[in-house]
């Protein structure tokens, strides 16, 4: 498991750092945490289904969860693709790349939110 979030994480922080949106230090360093955050969010979803008897609540994700490898590759063109669209939001209004960047928080804070509550 801590296998393939490591994995996950090598690759996609690379595709990242080649993209071109670079506008400034501090957004640079909070799409790098957007797109750890989702690889993190995978992680702790499968430590919940192997270890918690959890299950993916997600339908379209949910008859895929048994091919991890899969799931990972989907995450890095998700992590990809909003790293592309929050640098492009940032360059035309600064206000609309942080607002997908934070809602992107927001979103992945509930998602860990329902990670700790399983596993009470």
């Amino acid at each position: 498991m801590k296998r393939l979030a490591c994995v996950a994480l090598l690759l996609a922080l690379p595709l990242y750092l080649a993209a071109e949106n670079k506008p400034s230090k501090a957004f640079t360093l909070a799409q790098a945490a957007m797109s750890g955050s989702i690889i993190f969010d995978t992680a702790y979803t499968y430590d919940a289904i192997w270890n918690y008897n959890c299950h993916e609540s997600n339908p379209l994700f949910r008859s895929i969860m048994d091919k991890p490898y899969l799931v990972m590759a989907i995450d890095l063109g998700i992590c990809t693709g909003l790293s592309w669209a929050a640098g492009k939001l940032y360059r035309k209004d600064k206000r609309l790349g942080w607002a997908l960047v934070i809602g992107v928080y927001v979103v992945q804070g509930y998602m860990l939110y329902l990670h700790l509550k399983a596993r009470q």
